[in-house]
């Protein structure tokens, strides 16, 4: 598995029409407003995509149709869909890191942020997994496992 940030940023048309609705996502999230934090973990299972590249894009697509607390149905999300991921990759390519990072790196940066996520199920030993944001008000990464494809993002207001 491999992601780079100048792939986000060449994605056809009909690569992005081509993209599955998939229903079956799970979220867990924390909020913890006193101190203006937030985290969220989306998984996917593997066996519904064949492709890593789709299955981040995705989790990013879910991402952002939650946190803005849009309704997640298929009409509406293939008739946006282009807006939406472009704005998402435009953020990515302006800011982003796309960088591959190990497992354990991974999890200690997660045990220095306030969560009450389980993510230490999904982030293993074998996952494969990429940072895309690493500042002090915003983590996030992408990833897989033998059975799964997730997102976990945590960020502060403050």
């Amino acid at each position: 598995m491999n992601i780079r940030k100048e792939q986000f940023g060449n994605l056809s048309v009909e690569f992005i029409k081509g993209l599955p609705f998939i229903e079956r996502f799970t979220i867990q999230e924390y909020r913890h407003p006193s101190d203006e934090v937030s985290s969220y973990l989306i998984t996917l299972r593997r066996s519904e995509l064949i492709s890593d590249l789709d299955a981040f894009i995705l989790l990013l697509e879910r991402l952002e149709y939650h946190e803005e607390e849009w309704n997640w149905n298929e009409k509406l999300v293939k008739s946006c869909r282009g807006t939406v991921l472009n704005k998402i990759f435009n953020f990515i390519n302006k800011d982003g890191v796309c960088a591959k990072i190990d497992s354990h790196t991974l999890t200690k940066k997660i045990s220095e942020v306030d969560i009450e996520i389980d993510v230490y199920r999904e982030i293993t030993k074998e996952s494969c997994n990429f940072i895309i944001f690493d500042n002090w008000n915003l983590l996030q990464s992408v990833g897989r496992n033998d059975n799964t494809y997730y997102l976990f993002i945590w960020y502060t207001t403050a």
